[in-house]
């Protein structure tokens, strides 16, 4: 197993968590963490982990 760590930045909580949705229902995640918010800079940020391995 090779586990990937994925930050998505996007505008808004349903922006993030459509991608993670995409990318669930294609690699196996763990849960989405909670979305979280930069001082200062626009948008919000969500970091996911996923295996990419497709060899198994």
């Amino acid at each position: 197993m090779i586990i990937h760590i994925i930050d998505v930045a996007g505008l808004d909580d349903a922006t993030v968590l459509a991608f993670y949705a995409a990318i669930a229902h294609i690699w196996a995640t763990t849960h989405a963490e909670p979305t979280t918010l930069d001082s200062g800079q626009p948008g919000v940020r969500l970091r996911m982990y996923a295996d990419l391995d497709t060899s198994s």
